[in-house]
């Protein structure tokens, strides 16, 4: 998919390689503790999952002395090198560890931002990455990004899945997904990478990762990142790489799948506009626009900064999706839009955009740094739209995103609830699922509240903010997305940002210490300091009675088992480390693979395959029996469609079985898959981490004896792995009533007994 402008739409992402020179540091332990070792001067925030420093922040005006060894006269890479080598351990680094030389940016202060990729056991760290901002004598502005600690973190590199397997692996799983051959797709082979959801955020089983890259395409729509884990194959995750620039081309399909990429523009920069349609006559008009206030607000030539050709192909219609395309996106070369949608000025924009953050800060379209990234190519669509005669704006469409589109705005950056978005992080319609590669469009309001607030004021949040208007805003923002953000940077990151950017922006653009106050006010007000948690844990009651209960500890003697399930995890045979457990070390593993074994052979088969209680387990004649589990899953999907899926299920004789969830479950399997379960729900898709669900036995099971077994439903596609399911300390009980009034206890059972909203 494209990274599109549709809120509601799957995005698209941006993952790519990022520049590394063969010249590398390596890093040294043995640095001072953070508040020593950066004397004193500076305000250092560490990562609540890694522990290591994430943000080095420091007063305007008042830089961090320069590195041992560094002089005015060393290059920025030299002096950022030194920086990170001096503070090895602060930010959990040792000889593990090198660092690429970096990529220097220069920014429009004077200062100069290195940007370091982290390379562990030889393997790049994705959104492992240091920006390192000096000044013109080499002393540390501000340093910000994600490192994956050496401590607890086993060797990486190491692979029993080759690159073929993994490339018919990341082609098959593309191909499936969009209903074609995997002869069909065509794929890039880019080597092996780590992948940690402690840097990356994403439901992603915890731990490092060693995955391997491949790049997949499909005709001209379809460009995924997708990795594939190095010891079973299972799809780690994948992302979207096609965004939904003066040196202008514009091309015209004719409401046509033709002239993408754009090779016969039909107007060329200094051309007339006369005799051309509206499509082109805007895409070319507007893409100038944004040249130009790029150029006047930063000396930016262009999306790359070296005077990038500015390409667009109007009236698209690929022939695979209804006409009109109601949709425009950036593909890392150009912009391409259906027909009417190059005629908002804050849309072209919007896709420009995407290409400045894709070379500078380079934020990943995935989660929260995806939302960052949505987020900005809103705040400078809209502000270029602020700076833009448009013939279809009215007061009443400030802070609107495309409101002179076909299908009119798309999001209110003043009001982001009204398009159900959020407004801060706390706010109830902030997306937890995984749709929309984790709600980058949607989480994005967050974002465009704080400018929205920064720019014009107002009272939010118990906030009251004094508009410090569009120039200065812009040039924060700028600041952050070329100095200071990282690829895997979340909110937190960008509120420390904004706050830094002011700092160092005090003095120049008429930016002021009043101004970082109304900067911090808006921060404050969309709540980006307070990190996402997942859902809450369901519990039982506080006086429970079991009358089953294994946390797996003791082994798995109480289970009877079919591979691909396994009884503890581990060992198993594919001597995958499948540890995973919310008690103890041990825990319950399904794999979840297609109707065969890892890795194909042969054509596969749509298969079940289950897990029981080895013997009969004794329900409570009581209306609070439950059954009591924690647990993980990570089931085959592609772009929120979900293809296999986990149902839990309960039999008085070992041949009838029930389920227990009546068919109510959190998500559906779509009904193009094998799977036996097609069409129905089940447990789906990722759950997020683990979660601990309680569910009540109905009527017909109580005071019975009955058989539990957890049961995968796999499609046959060959080659397509995922994690599959982890589940740890199951229980069979019932609640002891309290004493007290009857009523008042049955209020207790049924609030400590809810059924389950989310798996």
């Amino acid at each position: 998919m494209r990274p599109v402008l549709m809120r509601r739409a799957a995005a698209a992402g941006t993952i790519l390689a990022l520049a590394a020179s063969s010249a590398v540091v390596a890093v040294s332990a043995g640095s001072a503790s953070a508040a020593e070792g950066f004397g004193g001067r500076a305000d250092v925030s560490r990562s609540a999952t890694t522990g290591a420093v994430t943000f080095v922040a420091t007063e305007a005006g008042k830089p961090l002395a320069q590195p041992a060894g560094v002089t005015a006269s060393s290059s920025p890479q030299e002096a950022a090198r030194a920086f990170v080598g001096a503070h090895a351990a602060d930010f959990g680094l040792g000889s593990r560890s090198t660092f690429a030389s970096g990529r220097a940016e220069e920014l429009p202060t004077g200062n100069t931002t290195v940007r370091l990729q982290q390379v562990l056991d030889g393997v790049e760290v994705l959104g492992g990455e240091l920006a390192v901002q000096l000044d013109d004598a080499n002393r540390v502005v501000s340093a910000s990004g994600e490192t994956l600690p050496e401590s607890g973190t086993p060797v990486v590199g190491r692979t029993v899945v080759g690159e073929k397997q993994a490339v018919r692996s990341a082609r098959a799983y593309v191909a499936r997904g969009e209903g074609v051959k995997p002869s069909e797709v065509r794929s890039t082979y880019e080597g092996l990478k780590v992948f940690d959801s402690r840097i990356l955020g994403g439901p992603v089983k915890p731990g490092a990762h060693t995955v391997h890259a491949v790049e997949v395409s499909y005709a001209d729509h379809v460009r995924q990142q997708v990795f594939i884990d190095g010891q079973v194959g299972a799809v780690v995750a994948s992302f979207d790489e096609i965004h939904a620039a003066k040196s202008r081309r514009v091309c015209d399909a004719g409401n046509a799948e033709r002239q993408y990429p754009c090779e016969s523009p039909v107007l060329t920069e200094g051309g007339s506009t006369s005799g051309h349609n509206a499509d082109v006559v805007q895409a070319y008009t507007f893409s100038g626009a944004t040249y130009d206030w790029f150029k006047t607000q930063f000396n930016r030539d262009s999306i790359d900064g070296r005077g990038m050709p500015l390409v667009s192909t109007v009236r698209f219609c690929p022939a695979s999706e209804p006409c009109p395309f109601e949709n425009a996106f950036w593909d890392g070369r150009q912009m391409t839009y259906g027909p009417g949608f190059a005629v908002a000025d804050d849309v072209v924009a919007h896709e420009l955009s995407h290409g400045v953050t894709e070379r500078s800060s380079r934020l990943y379209y995935y989660y929260q740094s995806g939302a960052i990234n949505e987020s900005i190519s809103d705040i400078f669509g809209e502000l270029v739209d602020l700076a833009t005669a448009s013939p279809n704006d009215t007061a009443g469409d400030r802070w609107k995103l495309g409101e002179s589109l076909p299908i009119g705005a798309i999001r209110d950056m003043a009001n982001p609830n009204s398009f159900g978005d959020p407004a801060s992080m706390t706010d109830s319609k902030y997306y937890a699922g995984t749709g929309d590669n984790g709600g980058v469009h949607i989480n994005s309001g967050v974002g465009n509240k704080a400018a929205q607030l920064m720019v014009d004021g107002g009272s939010f949040n118990g906030q009251t903010v004094t508009g410090i208007g569009a120039s200065k805003t812009a040039a924060l923002f700028y600041e952050v997305n070329t100095g200071l953000l990282t690829s895997a940077s979340d909110y937190q990151d960008l509120a420390r940002g904004l706050r830094q950017a002011c700092r160092n922006l005090t003095g120049t653009k008429g930016i002021t210490a009043a101004d970082c106050a109304q900067v911090d006010r808006a921060v404050k007000a969309t709540k980006m300091d307070v990190p996402r948690r997942n859902a809450k844990d369901m519990r039982t009651c506080k006086k429970a009675r079991f009358t089953f209960r294994d946390n797996l500890e003791k082994g798995g003697k109480k289970w009877r088992t079919q591979r691909p399930w396994f009884a503890p995890a581990n060992p198993n045979p594919l001597r995958y480390d499948a540890t995973y457990a919310t008690s103890g070390t041990k825990n319950i593993w399904g794999f979840d693979r297609p109707g065969n074994w890892f890795p194909d052979s042969r054509n596969g088969k749509p298969r079940d395959y289950f897990i029981r209680t080895k013997k009969k387990v004794k329900v409570p004649k009581h209306k609070s029996s439950f059954l009591r589990f924690s647990h993980a899953y990570f089931f085959d999907n592609y772009r929120g469609r979900n293809f296999d899926g986990g149902r839990i299920e309960y039999s008085m004789n070992g041949k009838k079985w029930f389920d227990l969830y009546n068919g109510k479950y959190p998500q559906r399997i779509v009904k193009g898959s094998s799977a036996k379960l097609k069409g129905k729900r089940a447990f789906a898709g990722e759950s997020g981490g683990y979660r601990t669900v309680v569910k009540k036995f109905p009527k017909r099971a109580r005071g019975k004896k009955v058989f539990v077994r957890f049961r995968i439903s796999s499609d046959a596609t060959r080659n397509v792995y995922a994690f599959g399911w982890f589940i740890d300390d199951v229980g069979v009980g019932s609640c002891k009533a309290a004493g007290g009034k009857k009523g008042k206890n049955k209020k207790k059972r049924r609030r400590s007994l809810a059924a389950v909203r989310q798996g």
